[in-house]
């Protein structure tokens, strides 16, 4: 398909449908088939991204309650609860997803049939089926500038949930057929955070001359963030039906492994298109005996499809031949992991000069210290965030004990140690000391950094 919106009506001038005035003046219905006819290439019309006949606007409800007390003269204590919660969000769901049809031969098996409208490969429609809620809990305390010092301290408890993180495909669910499972922590979710922040300044701190030029009017600041470590998301880095590839906000695709009951990650038993995925058909140990007659060769963990099965849906990760599957996404919540904690601290320290001539004015001469301590705060850990990073090792004497792989006949993700990959690996920050020696692919490590210290150095005239 070569373009044509069906919202806007614009159409490339190198669709053979180059009508234009046609398809747009169907809006809002949908065009006629007669009108469509001629968008056809080969017989499909691609993807497209309607919007839902019964789309409005999203609701947000609030809730805040405060407590506020004075300390003395110069300080306050505030206590604080906000509430937002959102209904009715947007987020995107293929309405044309492949139906998921039971094998009657191997209960608790499913494959893929072929999409409800071939015409088409995923109709991608915004719809209201989103929702999301944040609770956060403020105490901070502030002592107001006097006799020189000024200080505030502030402790943030809160907690982020929502089922999608952005309006367009990244919030296409894994399964959507079970939207609700979408709802987990967001990726802005920063459950603890400290904030600290104190300025002090000499005034007129001496009167002796001389002394008084190097002891009086400094100004020193200091703010200091402390925050836990936010979730990111998990992935397979592949999808269940060839032609439904959607990226999510920093990893490969939507769909997500199993964890299992002792923490290990799988993809053993979930819909793959692309092979990535540990499922092993009988033409999967076949293939594997053939090339290793005494093996040791996998147990076969699916079953070949039906004859009647879409060629576009799982496939063994051997032989490559459609296969039965028992997940279209696995069990694991979404953004399951955690990146590193994030510290820093900044520092300012100013000096004015009154000018003895003309005594309200002053210049300053201030030096700013970022991250002051030079604390490496890392971040985009979801640089390679999917299983699809450790693959199956081709077929040979010895394969069983690789590393940096997915074990052929375990079906565990093994790292470069041997470790194997676990849920609890990818939820306390950083996995390789050394990030240019991975230990699961690049799998819970960073791909960046926050800025390294810098100074700036400025000058002020105030008048």
């Amino acid at each position: 398909f070569d373009g044509v919106n069906l919202v806007t009506g614009a159409v490339k001038a190198s669709n053979p449908c180059n009508a234009g005035d046609a398809v747009f003046s169907a809006f809002p219905n949908f065009p006629s088939p007669a009108v469509l006819a001629p968008c056809f290439h080969s017989g499909t019309f691609g993807r497209v991204r309607p919007i839902s006949p019964n789309l409005k606007n999203p609701e947000i409800r609030h809730a805040n309650l405060s407590f506020q007390r004075q300390l003395g003269n110069s300080a306050a204590l505030n206590v604080e609860y906000i509430g937002a919660f959102g209904f009715g969000q947007f987020g995107e769901s293929d309405t044309n997803f492949p139906p998921i049809l039971a094998d009657p031969a191997h209960p608790g098996f499913f494959y893929f049939g072929e999409r409800p409208d071939p015409r088409f490969t995923a109709v991608r429609t915004n719809q209201n089926t989103r929702t999301s809620s944040y609770n956060g809990l403020i105490v901070d305390v502030t002592k107001r500038m006097s006799h020189h010092l000024q200080v505030h301290g502030g402790y943030v408890y809160s907690h982020t949930i929502s089922s999608t993180e952005d309006f367009f495909g990244v919030s296409e669910p894994g399964d959507p057929r079970f939207i609700n499972a979408e709802r987990a922590d967001a990726q802005s979710d920063i459950r603890h955070a400290i904030n600290l922040g104190a300025v002090v300044d000499t005034a007129k701190l001496s009167s002796v001359p001389g002394l008084r030029w190097l002891t009086n009017d400094w100004q020193f600041g200091v703010a200091t963030q402390l925050q836990s470590g936010r979730p990111w998301p998990i992935s397979t880095g592949d999808v269940p039906f060839a032609d439904a590839l959607f990226f999510g906000i920093g990893n490969e695709s939507i769909q997500r492994p199993n964890v299992l009951a002792d923490g290990t990650i799988s993809t053993a038993g979930i819909a793959d298109a692309f092979g990535a995925n540990y499922l092993i058909s009988s033409a999967g140990v076949a293939t594997c005996l053939a090339a290793l007659p005494s093996g040791p060769c996998p147990t076969a963990n699916t079953f070949l499809a039906p004859a009647n099965a879409s060629g576009l849906g799982a496939v063994d990760a051997l032989s490559g031949d459609v296969v039965d599957f028992q997940r279209v996404n696995g069990n694991l919540k979404r953004n399951a992991g955690r990146t590193d904690p994030y510290y820093r601290t900044d520092l300012s320290v100013t000096r004015s000069f009154h000018i003895p001539w003309r005594e309200s004015t002053a210049l300053e001469l201030r030096a700013d210290f970022f991250n002051v301590f030079n604390h490496t705060n890392f971040n985009l850990f979801n640089s390679a965030p999917n299983t699809s990073q450790l693959v199956l090792p081709s077929i040979a004497p010895g394969w069983q004990n690789c590393t940096s792989c997915l074990n052929p006949i375990t079906g565990q993700y093994v790292g470069s140690g041997g470790q194997i990959l676990t849920l609890r690996d990818l939820q306390h920050g950083r996995i390789s000391p050394d990030l240019l020696h991975p230990i699961f692919g690049g799998m819970g490590d960073p791909g960046g950094t926050d800025l390294a210290r810098e100074i700036q150095l400025s000058v002020r005239v105030r008048f």
